[in-house]
This record gives C-alpha cells, structure tokens and sequence, in this order.
C-alpha cells in the first residue's frame, strides 16, 4: 500500500528534519500531500522543500507549511 497522503504536523522537525525529508521525496513515486504545518520548519527548510518539488518529484500537489 502505498502512502499517498502524510500528515507529520505538529512535529519539531525543524529545518534538519525538512532538508532530509526533500531528500527522500527525490525518490518519491506516490505521496501527493504532505501536511507539515506547526513543525518550526523556517526558510532554509522550505527552500530546501521546494527545490526538490520543483526540481524532480512530480507527484507531489499539495505541501502545507502554515
């Protein structure tokens, strides 16, 4: 089964946490919305986000970071 939604917010992840998840989603066949609000993700996290979506995953649609 594979995971097309993920909702991981209100997690700490921090910045780290979004660099290494941009990694794993350049491999990403099948998630589409990814839910990390509340997660103190700031500015080079959700560049780092939005390189790899831009850049390489065409799957995902949707990417909440409120």
């Amino acid at each position: 089964m594979a995971i097309v939604n993920l909702d991981i917010s209100a997690n700490a992840i921090g910045d780290q946490g979004a660099t290494a998840l941009s990694s794993a989603l350049a491999f990403n066949g099948t998630l589409k919305n990814l839910d990390l609000h509340a997660c103190s993700i700031g500015d080079e996290g959700a560049k780092a986000l939005a390189s790899v979506i831009i850049d390489g995953n065409i799957t995902v649609q949707g990417l909440n970071l409120k």
